[in-house]
């Protein structure tokens, strides 16, 4: 199992803001990424964010690290 871990107070407060149903979505997708770090529909990103993944929640994006060496 991963560890799912937010980059900052910023982000925390950016999901509380987010509408109920959006934010439910989102926790659900985020919990989802403890099993599962490369989901389908998963991006592998380039250039200035090469490494990082990407994926979508209705509207919103979730951009994240994966460290397997953990």
């Amino acid at each position: 199992m991963y560890k799912v871990r937010l980059a900052s107070r910023r982000v925390e407060k950016a999901i509380a803001d987010l509408p109920p149903t959006a934010r439910q979505r989102v926790i659900q997708a985020l919990r989802g990424l403890r099993e599962e770090p490369r989901p389908r529909g998963a991006r592998k990103l380039g250039g200035k964010l090469s490494g990082s993944w990407r994926i979508r929640v209705g509207a919103y994006r979730i951009l994240y690290d994966i460290y397997d060496e953990r």
